[in-house]
């Protein structure tokens, strides 16, 4: 792999890397991970799972930067361990299906010690199978990503190479043999398709945005940002949606908040919106009526001046009276109006009248 192909992969992606493959191998439900305690504040304080699962995102964090793995390769490589525990599931649910054919078997059949004998057995090979059949996060996580390396890449890492960037934690041959259980258990079944690869990724996308807003909590102050909106409503196919409905655990107030965070926000824009337009029309209608006010004021000295030095035209009372209007009615344009119309009348020059209303 070419060294320009590396891009840094987010570290809340390596975090939730290990915490789902943490939490699905113990055995928890797919929003456990999301509403179950942050990895960043797991300590040896803590108990065994959480403790484990801190040690685990730093093993995973160490590869990753150590072999370059692109976020691509990490991204195929989760869709592969979520196919992983589908296979399982479905595997599991037929294996207990025969079980329990087999004791309804033993216990219709027979009795006393040949059926206690038969139960053993049954029990016996389902836990020894059972244990043959554990992974561990670190264990699930480095045959997910070198199946995935192998299968976009066309030069990769050897098992030696990947042997050393677990700073031999895993030797070649214990990583061929996870490989092989991790293929098998797949069926070999790795191609993807483009929408599956999408629908995937808007999975994880949504899953790391709500898992943050979970975790940083909704107040009036802190409500829901555009990019979480656009996050949180794309779409996803049936499938995620159920993984991410929540449960029995679902807090009732986490919802009541994100609702009512998002209606707050939604109110205070629109009043604020209001406020600004309204605030905005009355100073531009006061500064409109003090450029009517100036306006007339000026027309009024320049007519007294005139007046005054005896060079006036027409009846002077006529233009008092109408200029007079004018003053009066300042407060609207139909006065304005109305007081220049009187001098138009009184004068019955055009000229003045342009001046005056100018």
């Amino acid at each position: 792999m070419a060294a320009g192909e590396y891009t840094k992969i987010p570290l809340e992606l390596i975090d939730l890397t290990a915490t789902l493959i943490a939490t699905l191998i113990a055995g928890h439900s797919y929003s456990y991970f999301l509403l179950g305690p942050t990895v960043a504040t797991a300590n040896t304080t803590s108990d065994d799972f959480h403790a484990a699962l801190h040690h685990d995102v730093a093993f995973i964090r160490r590869v990753l930067r150590r072999a370059q793995i692109s976020c691509t390769e990490l991204i195929l490589s989760l869709f592969y361990i979520d196919r992983f525990f589908h296979v399982k599931e479905r595997h599991g649910t037929r294996r207990r299906r025969r079980l329990d054919g087999a004791e309804n078997r033993i216990d219709s059949g027979s009795e006393g010690d040949a059926g206690s004998g038969g139960e053993s057995s049954v029990s016996g090979s389902t836990s020894e199978r059972s244990r043959t059949e554990e992974w561990s996060t670190r264990d699930l996580f480095m045959a997910s990503i070198l199946v995935a390396d192998k299968f976009l890449a066309d030069a990769t890492w050897p098992n030696k190479e990947w042997s050393l960037s677990t700073s031999s934690l895993y030797s070649p041959l214990h990583l061929t043999r996870l490989e092989f259980r991790f293929l098998t258990t797949l069926d070999y079944r790795l191609f993807v398709t483009e929408q599956q690869y999408r629908d995937f990724v808007a999975y994880l996308e949504v899953s790391l945005h709500l898992n943050e807003v979970l975790r940083r909590g909704l107040t009036l102050a802190s409500p829901l940002s555009y990019k979480d909106l656009r996050v949180l409503t794309q779409r996803l196919i049936p499938d995620y949606v159920r993984r991410l409905r929540w449960g029995a655990t679902t807090r009732p107030i986490q919802v009541m908040v994100l609702v009512a965070a998002y209606a707050a926000a939604i109110l205070v824009c629109y009043v604020a919106t209001v406020v600004v337009v309204a605030v905005g029309g009355l100073i531009v209608r006061l500064c409109w009526e003090q450029v009517v006010r100036n306006q007339v004021e000026m027309a009024w000295r320049a007519w007294m001046w005139w007046c005054a030095r005896g060079r006036g035209i027409g009846a002077p009372g006529a233009w008092v009276e109408g200029l007079g209007m004018g003053v009066e009615a300042l407060g609207g344009a139909e006065g304005l109006v109305v007081g220049c119309g009187s001098v138009a009348s009184g004068v019955g020059a055009a000229g003045l009248v342009v001046v005056a209303c100018a």
